[in-house]
C-alpha cells in the first residue's frame, strides 16, 4: 500500500530558525497513532542531517500549549 501524499494547501512563508528553536503543528482533529508516526517519519527525514535534531512536538484536537514563567524564590 502506497504511504498518503502529504500537502500543504495555503500559504508558505520563510521562518527565522535559530539553533535550538522547537516546532509545533497544529492540528485541528484529532490524529491517530499511525498518522504521527508518519508525521514524526517524515520530519526526520526533512531535518536529516541537522544537529541538533530540531524537536518537533504535535498538538491535536484543539490543544493548545501556554507557559508561564516565575522568578526564582
Amino acid at each position: 500500500m502506497a504511504e498518503p501524499e502529504i500537502r500543504f494547501i495555503g500559504d508558505m512563508q520563510r521562518l527565522d530558525v535559530k539553533p535550538g528553536d522547537r516546532f509545533v503543528i497544529s492540528m485541528s482533529s484529532l490524529v491517530s497513532a499511525h498518522q504521527i508516526d508518519r508525521i514524526n517519519a517524515v520530519w526526520a527525514k526533512f531535518t536529516a542531517g541537522i544537529e541538533p535534531a530540531p524537536k518537533l512536538l504535535i498538538l491535536d484536537g484543539a490543544a493548545k500549549l501556554g507557559a508561564i514563567g516565575c522568578e526564582p524564590v
